[in-house]
């Protein structure tokens, strides 16, 4: 589910003029605020949708959403869906990539996540500890109290993983979103709602790299890699 992307270009550019603010990010989805009236546009299929915004708003674009920080009330658009969805709430903080977004209420509690594929908000479960998810292109990772949750973009579900100590690892510059912790590296699969897991070989400190969809890890002698378009683990033992 992560969005085909026209150019390894990151992040949101703005271009201002004297009446007009433009906002875009990749190719699929694109913003233009003109005084009150904000149009959004899905490039892809669905056209263009107009919405109200006051002057405190705050528009933030990913390549397959739009959020609109309007206080007392978070709005995303979907150029998936063409669609938009408000949560009630005013947000305290708030990452987005891809297709995935995450607002963290200001009166505290668990995290809302939302899926720009299903246009809808999801609030984290009770065991959700406080703070932001770490979110990729495809998924949020959260914390609990028995390890971590995966938000998945595809179904908007939350995925447990029971973990002791576990390190999460993911940005909103790439798809991969994993954990790993004294014994095991787990990987993310958002294509089918579900944990892969890997033993680790090595007590040392393992090192990851991420990029796009691929996740690479040296493991004392060995390099795992798992890739996100094929939902797959390998290893090899390096020279």
């Amino acid at each position: 589910c992560e969005p085909r992307m026209a150019s390894p270009r990151l992040g949101t550019t703005t271009h201002r003029t004297a009446n007009c603010t433009v906002l875009q990010s990749f190719w699929q989805c694109s913003v233009s605020v003109m005084g009150s009236s904000t149009r959004f546009r899905s490039t892809q299929r669905y056209g263009s949708r107009t919405t109200a915004i006051s002057n405190a708003a705050i528009v933030r674009t990913a390549s397959a959403l739009a959020l609109i920080l309007d206080p007392p009330q978070v709005t995303a658009w979907s150029a998936a869906q063409g669609s938009f969805t408000s949560l009630p709430l005013l947000s305290s903080g708030e990452d987005l990539a891809g297709c995935v977004a995450a607002v963290l209420p200001a009166g505290g509690g668990a995290p809302w996540c939302y899926s720009a594929i299903r246009s809808s908000w999801r609030q984290a479960p009770s065991d959700a500890l406080p703070g932001l998810p770490r979110v990729t292109t495809t998924a949020a990772l959260i914390p609990t109290t028995t390890g971590f949750r995966a938000f998945s973009a595809r179904t908007a579900a939350f995925v447990p993983l029971a973990t002791s100590n576990g390190v999460a690892e993911g940005s909103t510059a790439v798809a991969p979103a994993l954990v790993w912790d004294s014994s095991t590296f787990h990987f993310f699969d958002a294509r089918a709602d579900a944990w892969i897991s890997e033993p680790r070989l090595s007590a040392a400190t393992p090192g990851v790299t991420l990029w796009r969809t691929t996740a690479l890890i040296l493991d004392g002698s060995d390099a795992v890699g798992f890739g996100t378009q094929s939902g797959t683990v390998s290893r090899t033992t390096l020279p």
